[in-house]
């Protein structure tokens, strides 16, 4: 008796048993292990460092940000304070106008 031929199905469920129990036995091994745990801890400082510079930048940002709203808030302030000013100037004005109109 002949055996029956291998169909292509049956080659690529062999050929994927096959490929399982190499990556199986390399994701267990203690190399792997120690290279995917290095990696992980490479990720993670990197994430912490990012996240850091990140949260620096944010701090930097809303610090300018209230320095320019107090520089806002400064201006404004002296705005209205030449402005009663300038008020006052012309008050005066009209009153020595009108005082040296009777005079």
């Amino acid at each position: 008796m002949t055996e029956p031929p291998v169909t292509l199905r049956q080659s690529v469920e062999a050929w994927e048993r096959a490929i399982a129990a190499y990556w199986d036995e390399v994701s267990r091994s203690p190399e792997f292990l120690t290279r995917a745990g290095q990696q992980l801890s490479a990720s993670l400082r990197s994430r912490q460092r990012i996240e850091r510079m990140l949260h620096a930048a944010a701090l930097n940002l809303a610090l300018a940000y209230q320095q320019g709203e107090r520089q806002r808030l400064l201006l404004e302030h002296l705005q209205a304070r030449l402005d009663d000013l300038s008020a006052r100037l012309d008050r005066l004005e009209q009153h020595l106008g009108d005082g040296g109109a009777h005079g």
